[in-house]
């Protein structure tokens, strides 16, 4: 689906002349199959709309004709699913059970917006799904993509990247060595592994493992962006966005060199042709580099943009990270509320939370995006507050006093 057709517009006029023939006598089954083919190349293109309105004719047409629980029916049925996902409806699909059909394309285009959503059983459904890979190459890729983007979000950094390394294993067999939704599989895993680099520079501790792992990642994504296609053939919207996407999150592995503003606004634009949730996701790290490069005043306005898109959709996780970030950042944003209270001013309860957790000066600045210096100042305002010598009775006082989080 990161592929379009050059022609997609003369395509589709030899599969409408097509359909006529197929409904001319009677065909519904092949009706059904050009459908699906249409809705497929619409979406292939960006044309969501139009991909939309194709699906639903299918789903209707299937079901007046008692085909909905056909193959043709349920694919169609899944590339509605698809199509609403992306433009931001994240609401459950119910996928009738059948026990013959697990791993079909419903069953796995509902992993999307499962993961969008949070569910808590999501990476569980992902797993269960794993020894039919070798039935079938596209449950090894949606399956393996989202259970990786969902162990994320989970914070099981390491996890998700062996999980993308074993999906790419195994479809490199099945397919090119650089097929094209490895640009999405890579992009999972250089995300992962920036999370980690991040918690790594935090804690103090040396990232270099993790950005050495992520050369693969980003050298596969400009390679397959750079691989010939055959005539006729070219990388489509969705491609496009999720190439822009990678690029961003491996400067994010980087620690945010300078540039790095400019290619999470890449991935901002890319993905605006109509996928709602990633362009809403792009946005998030977007805020996240303004404030690192020390714009705040604009990293708000995007922080506040997709946190109002992510509460809309549904989109937990989303939602919440924004609002971390919002904390963390001291961004005035729509229900991202700040810890304080009577004593202690609401940044410098949230310095000596990470006081409490054992976090150096300089440690606690990079989490808060202020100086080394300035996060001094609060700890000493926090110091002369509560009357105390150091640090670690300043955090044993806060505990007993409830000023700070219980241990």
């Amino acid at each position: 689906m990161l592929v379009a057709s050059d022609d997609a517009d003369r395509a589709d006029q030899i599969l409408a002349q097509a359909l006529d023939a197929a409904r001319a006598v009677g065909d519904t089954t092949t009706e059904l199959r050009i459908l699906q083919n249409m809705a497929s190349s619409r979406y292939d293109v960006g044309d969501l709309d139009g991909a939309a309105r194709l699906a639903a004719t299918g789903v209707e047409r299937a079901r007046a004709t008692g085909l909905t629980n056909t193959t043709h029916g349920l694919d169609l049925a899944g590339y509605a699913a698809l199509v609403a996902y992306v433009r931001g409806d994240l609401t459950p699909v119910q996928v009738p059970e059948r026990a013959d059909d697990d791993g079909g394309f419903l069953d796995l285009i509902v992993l999307y917006a499962a993961t969008a959503r949070g569910e808590s059983d999501v990476v569980e459904r992902c797993r269960r799904l794993e020894p039919l890979w070798s039935r079938d190459t596209a449950i090894a890729h949606v399956a393996g993509g989202c259970g990786a983007d969902a162990l994320a979000w989970r914070g099981r950094f390491d996890e998700s990247v062996e999980l993308v390394d074993r999906v790419i294993a195994h479809l490199e067999k099945a397919w090119l060595p650089l097929f094209f939704a490895g640009i999405w599989l890579s992009s999972i895993a250089l995300a992962a592994l920036a999370d980690a680099a991040q918690e790594d520079r935090v804690r103090g501790r040396d990232p270099g493992a993790r950005v050495a792992a992520g050369e693969r990642f980003a050298t596969r994504i400009e390679q397959t962006a750079q691989r010939p296609l055959p005539p006729g053939r070219k990388v489509g919207p969705e491609g496009l966005a999720w190439t822009a996407r990678g690029r961003a999150e491996h400067a994010r592995l980087l620690g945010s060199p300078p540039g790095t503003v400019e290619l999470w606004r890449a991935a901002v634009d890319a993905f605006g042709y109509g996928y709602r949730y990633e362009e809403a996701r792009s946005r998030w790290r977007l805020a996240e580099s303004l404030l690192l490069s020390g714009d705040r005043d604009e990293a708000a306005l995007e922080a506040a943009r997709a946190l109002a898109d992510a509460e809309d959709m549904g989109a937990v996780p989303l939602a919440t990270a924004i609002r971390e970030l919002a904390r963390r950042g001291r961004l005035a944003l729509p229900g991202a509320r700040t810890a304080g209270s009577d004593v202690l001013t609401a940044r410098e309860a949230e310095v000596l939370e990470l006081v409490a957790q054992g976090l150096s000066n300089n440690q606690i600045g990079r989490r808060l995006f202020i100086s080394g210096k300035t996060v001094s100042v609060h700890v000493s305002n926090v110091l002369a507050k509560l009357e105390v010598s150091g640090r670690a009775e300043a955090v044993d006082v806060a505990h007993r006093r409830g000023l700070i989080g219980s241990r």
